[in-house]
């Protein structure tokens, strides 16, 4: 849930590498008519520091993956997550 860089371009490649495995694994529990994926949990400086690269990888998996989707925020952090709406399910860690 820390994870954090200290420079733009080492967030932009996690983003792609992140991006990239989690689309990889849509398109399989799509394949596999999985009811529910869940894109992430506990990144809780992430979703913060780069809403908008979490609302691209809704996009993103919703592109290739028909079921529905949900991310999972840690019980002190669920506040800080601006794209909840976004989402059809919201989850919450305790």
């Amino acid at each position: 849930g820390d994870l954090a860089f200290d420079s733009e371009k080492d967030w932009k490649i996690w983003q792609q590498s992140y991006s990239k495995y989690i689309v990889h694994f849509a398109k399989l529990a799509d394949s596999l008519d999985v009811d529910l994926y869940c894109i992430g949990t506990e990144a809780r400086k992430s979703v913060v520091a780069h809403p908008e690269f979490w609302t691209d990888l809704i996009k993103d998996v919703r592109a290739v993956y028909k079921g529905q989707i949900t991310y999972a925020a840690n019980w002190d952090n669920y506040r800080n997550v601006s794209f909840w709406p976004k989402l059809d399910y919201i989850c919450i860690d305790a």
